[in-house]
């Protein structure tokens, strides 16, 4: 025996075609994402949940957006591909941290650097002690766009040698990408985010690296970026002078990183 509302569903399915069917249930996917991330964002804010559960769960609902968002353009189409009308269609205005988050594309934590304390916690990169200018230009680097051969010193013993060859290969694999002629959200977004996360992952792994971190003044251009990036629409692309600047900026940011690891 149904109940009425069972009945009232299975007569709206009856009358509704196939496409009509998968771009409602697209848009209640939507709205679903929006309404748990942004619980997230909330829980993260109040120093509620793991730093790791948090970033591993963020992306996870922001890969899943951007899937909804490829697979159906129909879906986006019913809000011009702008969160902001999505809000106002559904009444979503109390849940503006996660769409703030979607806008931007990464997590948090991606965003702000923070990084661990010994114990675990996180330790915002503005009350670390800054490390002098010197100890910065140390590293012997050579433009990315060459045959790139660097080392780590030694005295770094603690650092964790995969995280950076993880994200040397980021680094390279990112900027052969625009080489290559990349240049839209679904090809380039992915990439920079994973970059993102491997630096993070990188400076996290030593107590040495703490003290440097606000030297890093290049990252800000990679945040910078991947929101940019986030912010195209389907069919949108980066212009060829967009380009050349971001490969400026990543030859920047590459030896601006090594420099810090010496």
């Amino acid at each position: 025996m149904y109940t009425k509302q069972q009945q009232l569903e299975y007569s709206l399915k009856d009358n509704i075609t196939k496409d009509e069917e998968e771009l409602m249930d697209g848009l209640a996917e939507i709205f679903s994402i929006v309404v748990t991330i942004d619980k997230l964002e909330k829980l993260y804010l109040k120093d509620c949940i793991d730093d790791d559960v948090y970033t591993d769960q963020a992306m996870k609902m922001m890969a899943q957006y951007k899937s909804i968002c490829t697979d159906n353009a129909r879906v986006t189409q019913c809000y011009h591909e702008d969160l902001d009308i999505f809000v106002q269609m559904y009444s979503l205005m109390n849940c503006s941290n996660g769409v703030q988050r979607l806008k931007k594309g990464i997590p948090a934590t991606v965003e702000h650097f923070q990084l661990k304390s010994g114990d675990g916690s996180l330790v915002p990169s503005g009350n670390l002690n800054n490390a002098s200018d010197s100890q910065a230009g140390n590293g012997d680097t050579t433009s990315i766009g060459g045959s790139s051969q660097h080392q780590v010193h030694s005295q770094n013993t603690m650092l964790d040698g995969k995280a950076v060859a993880e994200t040397t290969g980021n680094f390279i694999t990112l900027m052969d990408a625009l080489k290559l002629k990349y240049n839209t959200k679904d090809q380039l977004h992915p990439l920079m985010s994973a970059l993102l996360l491997s630096v993070n992952k990188v400076f996290n792994s030593s107590p040495l690296l703490k003290n440097r971190i606000s030297l890093f003044k290049e990252r800000q251009q990679l945040v910078e970026w991947v929101i940019k990036l986030n912010h195209l629409k389907v069919g949108q692309k980066l212009s060829e002078n967009e380009i050349k600047d971001m490969l400026f900026d990543l030859d920047q940011a590459y030896k601006g990183f090594y420099s810090l690891l010496s």
